[in-house]
């Protein structure tokens, strides 16, 4: 059975790693997002397919809201749906502090034109135990799965 965003909404309510504060503003966000897609969170498949192309036609300028404020709504909808294990939580700074990848971070670093949009997938093969020596094309094609299907992250492709 697919889940709704109301069933991720019951979901954050019961959660014993939140306070009721997070409880509260993640429900909020949800609800608030769900109206942005203009369906209500019944209604709304929460997929991370589904929810990236809800995501992608809505237009924080025309509801009024700032792209900050947008993140932040995708934000919280990100850790809602890390709750109920529908996307995976990676860290950020991940491979940075790793024993293996740390190093080639700090390399990276020095020449930003070689860093430029490896991040996301450094963090991953920290987070999914690659080592730098294993990485192949089989690597790039289960991170672009893995992108695709565990993320919100809006360029999956």
């Amino acid at each position: 059975m697919t889940m709704t965003l109301q069933d991720v909404l019951h979901a954050v309510e019961r959660s014993a790693e939140l306070t009721p504060t997070q409880r509260r503003d993640i429900a909020s966000g949800l609800n608030r997002l769900a109206g942005l897609i203009g369906r209500p969170p019944a209604l709304v498949l929460a997929t991370p397919e589904t929810l990236r192309k809800e995501l992608a036609g809505v237009r924080p300028a025309a509801h009024g809201i700032s792209r900050k404020t947008f993140a932040n709504l995708r934000a919280l909808l990100a850790r809602a749906l890390g709750i109920v294990g529908l996307v995976d939580q990676v860290p950020r700074g991940l491979a940075r502090r790793h024993p293996v990848w740390g190093a080639l971070v700090a390399l990276l670093d020095e020449e930003l034109s070689l860093s430029f949009g490896t991040a996301a997938f450094l963090n991953w093969c920290a987070f999914a135990d690659v080592e730098p020596g294993a990485v192949d094309d089989l690597t790039v094609t289960r991170f672009g799965d893995w992108l695709a299907t565990r993320t919100l992250h809006p360029q999956a492709r």
